[in-house]
């Protein structure tokens, strides 16, 4: 069964399509997507999670150039699992050399930035950039980026 938007055309106004009894959306239900096409997106929403030798969930939340520190750029990294038991900062240590190898040295390398401070941020929750929160999980390591190396500095 078709029904009809509009029967009444004025001249020069763009031609009415029928819409099938149903909708037009052929991977919907009413109004929700199909569980289907919903399963096949799922990948894409995980390719936001990086890889991390704790295998805790770890994406990038922001990249910051410090303006106190010139040549120093923040890499901000959530990592929501931070203060539960199982992440104290010994568990998530071998992280921070990591994300900056295999993060923010080829990010550098892309944009042609001679940055040679980086420091590496994992956070519990979004926190605005130098806002003290101390209700929120956070770590800060901080490298040097020399020879195309991470090299760690003791804060």
């Amino acid at each position: 069964m078709m029904r009809w938007a509009k029967s009444y055309r004025p001249s020069g106004a763009p031609k009415v399509r029928a819409i099938p009894a149903g909708g037009t959306c052929k991977w919907c239900w009413g109004r929700t997507f199909s569980p289907l096409l919903i399963l096949l997106a799922a990948p894409l929403w995980a390719q936001d999670l990086l890889p991390v030798p704790s295998g805790q969930p770890v994406t990038l939340f922001d990249i910051v150039a410090d303006d106190a520190a010139p040549g120093t750029k923040r890499f901000r990294y959530l990592a929501p699992e931070l203060g539960q038991a199982q992440r104290g900062f010994h568990e998530i240590a071998d992280d921070f050399p990591h994300l900056c190898k295999t993060q923010a040295l080829p990010q550098l390398q892309r944009d042609g930035d001679s940055t040679r401070t980086v420091v590496i941020s994992l956070m519990q929750s979004p926190v605005d950039f130098g806002v003290m929160t101390p209700d929120v999980v956070q770590f800060f390591e901080s490298f040097t980026i020399e020879n195309d190396l991470c090299i760690w500095e003791a804060f």
